[in-house]
């Protein structure tokens, strides 16, 4: 998916964006074309396999399976078509995030950032599109040529004139950003990828969401007979991947939109060698953080590209930040003002915190190594930048001056522990940062830990961002309006 630079080495982290408002997301008429074929081609291939989804999850095997992970006997337990339904049910609300690193673009590979978001153009920008506005050049990697093979070859995007080079912001313009689908609810968002995760529009993924069944950049490296990789296949080897590369299909089979995912389930589990079907049961059946996760279900994502433009403030749902990455410094209050800028929720997140936080260490292909279970259940609001959108307005009993007080007391304190460490030398251990986590949660209302979106939880899943430990929704205050699908090089418009 984002294995985009020489060395394929990303990050992690996330943070809660844009109050669904009124917006325009324009499509060119080729990403329309290929949404409709993709739609066509999806419920084809979805409905086709729909019965051996259904006899996978009523197997014996996957309900003794269910009732060992901890999930309640009476769902375990329910009819193959309800187990099936249930689950479309839980991915349609499933939250499509794309993570990045908060720091400003660099020379050597183009990114967006905070920096980008703040200063950029005034939509969340592709690398295509971030290279161009930057001057980038192109030919400076080998990896652009492959990543313009697999958007144009694998996912039917539009052609540049020069492989590997778009010449304009027009030609970036037919590219889509790397989301990915957070199947498994993870607290701190695309964690491999950055220390910020920003959260599309529900709506606007359903409409606009091209969905890979895995992440193209890893299949290129592993089965890609073309493009695959010596290095990258001695790599995946010594980190304990294992992958049946013909499980994967094509432009025609392996991918789909978000409304048909029967055969996006069943190819993903294949591919992973029968590995992620029932793990995801279990996670998104059972009580948030019940069932824990290890690095490698950090790897099992669908990859999502928007084939649309993606304006600011209403193609952004929220935000998610790193604690550990970005609490307590310069880039983690720049991150504060451009969501209060756009009027998103901001969250944090405590994220992997293992061992001493190095982003470096935690990539798409270390990620397997990562064997300790973790619940992956920790989020908390932003109450400052929470007062500044609309997403407050039904919390102010909540956002008072003394949490913001505590809010702030608790900057200040990571700000020294911070200057203490660098003064020595030294990084901020994981038991300190989970230490200030925990001072921080305890101190703060329980209404400010949020949990993802669960099927049937809120009736708004657009304007809602998550839901209370008491079970309230936590949700936009302005709704949003039918949405404008304007065609860039034609004059019609499209109302969904």
């Amino acid at each position: 998916m984002w294995l985009l630079s020489t060395v394929w080495l990303l990050a992690t982290v996330s943070c809660m964006a844009t109050p669904p408002q009124p917006g325009v997301q324009d499509q060119t008429s080729w990403q329309r074309s290929r949404f409709q074929r993709a739609e066509e081609d999806g419920m084809s291939q979805s409905t086709a396999v729909s019965s051996v989804l259904e006899q996978r999850l009523g197997s014996s095997e996957m309900r003794q399976e269910l009732l060992h992970c901890g999930v309640e006997a009476s769902v375990a337990s329910l009819p193959a078509r309800l187990l099936a339904e249930r689950l479309r049910a839980e991915i349609a609300v499933s939250e499509v995030m794309s993570g990045f690193t908060a720091s400003r673009f660099q020379a050597f590979e183009p990114s967006m950032s905070v920096h980008e978001g703040k200063r950029g153009l005034p939509q969340f920008e592709s690398q295509w599109e971030v290279g161009v506005r930057n001057n980038y050049t192109w030919n400076s990697s080998f990896w652009w040529p492959i990543m313009d093979d697999v958007e144009t070859k694998l996912y039917g995007l539009r052609h540049f004139k020069t492989r590997g080079a778009p010449e304009s912001e027009l030609e970036a313009r037919e590219r889509s950003p790397y989301f990915a689908v957070n199947l498994y609810k993870v607290d701190a968002g695309s964690l491999l990828y950055g220390d910020v995760s920003v959260v599309m529009s529900t709506r606007l993924g359903m409409d606009t969401v091209l969905a890979s069944a895995v992440d193209t950049g890893g299949w290129t490296g592993m089965c890609n007979r073309t493009e695959r990789s010596s290095a990258v296949a001695a790599s995946a080897s010594m980190w304990g991947f294992g992958v049946n590369c013909s499980a994967y299909g094509d432009k025609r089979t392996g991918l789909s939109t978000l409304r048909h995912v029967d055969h996006l389930l069943l190819q993903n589990d294949g591919y992973w060698q029968n590995k992620t079907l029932q793990r995801l049961m279990c996670r998104v059946l059972s009580p948030w953080g019940k069932f824990p996760l290890v690095g490698a279900d950090l790897i099992h994502y669908w990859e999502a590209m928007p084939l649309a433009r993606l304006p600011y403030p209403s193609a952004i749902k929220f935000v998610i930040g790193s604690f550990p990455g970005l609490f307590g410094t310069k880039s983690g209050q720049e991150l504060q003002s451009w969501c209060q800028e756009r009027g998103w929720v901001l969250m944090w997140s405590l994220g992997f915190n293992l061992e001493e936080y190095d982003m470096s260490r935690l990539q798409f292909w270390s990620a397997p190594s990562w064997t300790q279970p973790l619940a992956f259940d920790q989020r908390l609001a932003d109450p400052v930048v929470l007062a500044n959108s609309t997403a407050g307005s039904n919390m102010s009993a909540t956002i008072t001056g003394a949490s913001t007080s505590v809010f702030t007391e608790a900057w200040r304190r990571v700000q020294d522990l911070r200057l203490q460490t660098a003064r020595q030398n030294i990084s901020v251990s994981n038991s300190s940062w989970a230490l200030e986590w925990m001072k921080l949660t305890d101190s703060l209302s329980i209404e400010l830990s949020l949990e993802p979106l669960r099927a049937g939880a809120c009736s708004d899943t657009d304007a809602c961002v998550g839901t209370t430990p008491t079970g309230h929704c936590i949700c936009y205050g302005a709704k949003q309006d039918a949405m404008v699908i304007g065609t860039s090089d034609a004059s019609s418009a499209v109302f969904i």
